[in-house]
């Protein structure tokens, strides 16, 4: 168990945290470099350096991982899902391993309008055990981002910068928060520079439903 102690600015806005428990992860690696390219596919378009959220990739005559990049890369596929060409294989995953984007099951606006306008608050339930986890658990977050990508727009969900939000009081300014309120949850949204072409390979989800 590890705790995070918040310090005293943060305590003067009633931010706590739990303690988190941490969880080790089995991974089955298929390589034993970060990532691996065909060169005979790649045009070195530089997508997959762009779109590595830890800017492990560089380029060389074609793209290669940083020095200890393996330990730093979190097996998020963005490399994998970017590339226009199927050249970029992760240490977990390839092409071959992802689910390929059917434009035509990707809702239009005015379906994602409807389905988000008949959504209502349920008051009474029936006494009966959640037997999986349902997509309404991703609560309010996900309505962010189901309306943006119908809008094509993108989004990513951020909590670092709560984090820091919640230790210095000057980000506060920069966020233009009210006096005495500090975010909960914070987005970035907006025109996505990169587009992704099939769905990488997820990691299991390790749950707890109490």
């Amino acid at each position: 168990m590890e705790k995070w102690v918040p310090n005293n600015e943060s305590l003067r806005f009633g931010a706590r945290l739990p303690k988190v428990e941490q969880v080790k992860m089995t991974t089955s690696y298929k390589l034993d470099t970060m990532i691996k390219v065909d060169e005979g596919l790649c045009i070195t378009c530089g997508s997959c350096i762009r779109a590595c959220p830890g800017g492990l990739i560089t380029l060389e005559d074609f793209p290669v991982p940083i020095e200890n990049g393996w330990d730093f890369c979190i097996d998020c596929g963005h490399c994998v899902a970017i590339c226009p060409t199927g050249a970029m294989h992760q240490r977990v995953m390839g092409p071959e391993d992802c689910e390929p984007i059917d434009i035509h099951l990707v809702p239009r606006w005015d379906q994602v309008r409807q389905f988000l306008m008949t959504r209502r608050s349920i008051r009474g339930y029936v006494n009966k055990s959640i037997e999986t986890a349902p997509p309404a658990a991703f609560l309010a977050i996900a309505y962010i981002q189901l309306a943006a990508t119908a809008l094509g727009l993108g989004t990513t969900f951020t909590e670092s910068i709560g984090f820091a939000s919640r230790a210095y009081l000057p980000l506060l300014e920069v966020l233009g928060m009210p006096e005495g309120q500090i975010p909960y949850a914070i987005f970035l949204i907006g025109y996505p520079t990169e587009f992704y072409h099939p769905i990488p390979k997820k990691k299991p989800v390790d749950v707890t439903w109490r």
